[in-house]
């Protein structure tokens, strides 16, 4: 079971996987350029230019780029620590071969011995009324559309409902299956992705060994090496 949760970019979409993006829309945002020369300058400027978990120090938020990928849901406290207009978008691409990716998933080990129990535990998060409206959209949006109508008739605060109506238009533009929960090792991936694109970024290495290097990390990753 999972639940609902867009990416969305601040600038960007579907986190298509269900991502949306914010972007910037300041005058500020025409010394973006400069900003990226003085990322890259050193080592540790480069640490301090990277998008952190922390919301508050997304470089949307920082003024350090004018866009960023986030949780749909991660919109209102992201609004609250700019004074700049944040927008939402999807990817670019055909939305069919998208799909609205889950923030997190419940599941039961099988071994437990209190199958039953917790079986019905994550049936009261999923589909209880009363769970969705203590959840709200803090894990995103329910799984269960009943549920879900219910919180979202709840929501005040402007940025998100304008993230639930992204997120519901481009429902009906996605491809009809997701796919399967992720791999052992998928979280090892996502992250010597991000390393080695980093290391393109700032010419530590050409696109092709990149590419080469990726590769290889991922099957490393994920026990095909």
């Amino acid at each position: 079971m999972s639940s609902s949760y867009s990416g969305i970019g601040i600038a960007r979409g579907r986190k298509s996987d269900a991502f949306s993006a914010a972007t910037r829309t300041s005058a500020s945002s025409s010394n973006v350029s400069s900003r990226r020369i003085d990322c890259a300058s050193t080592r540790l400027a480069r640490r301090h230019c990277r998008n952190a978990t922390d919301i508050s120090k997304q470089l949307v938020v920082t003024g350090k780029a004018t866009t960023s990928w986030v949780w749909v849901n991660q919109m209102p406290e992201l609004k609250k620590n700019t004074k700049n207009d944040l927008g939402l978008m999807a990817y670019p691409g055909d939305p069919s071969a998208q799909w609205a990716r889950a923030s997190l998933y419940f599941s039961v080990f099988r071994g437990s011995p209190r199958k039953d129990a917790a079986v019905d535990v994550v049936n009261f998060l999923a589909n209880d009324p009363e769970a969705g409206k203590i959840l709200g959209t803090d894990r995103g949006l329910p799984p269960n559309l009943d549920v879900r109508k219910q919180v979202e008739a709840t929501v005040t605060d402007p940025n998100m409902k304008q993230t639930i109506e992204v997120q519901t238009e481009l429902a009906t533009k996605f491809g009809p299956t997701s796919p399967t929960v992720p791999p052992k090792g998928h979280s090892k991936v996502k992250s010597e992705l991000i390393r080695i694109a980093e290391e393109v970024t700032y010419g530590k290495a050409t696109p092709e060994q990149g590419a080469k290097d990726f590769v290889t990390a991922a099957k490393t990753a994920i026990g095909q090496s």
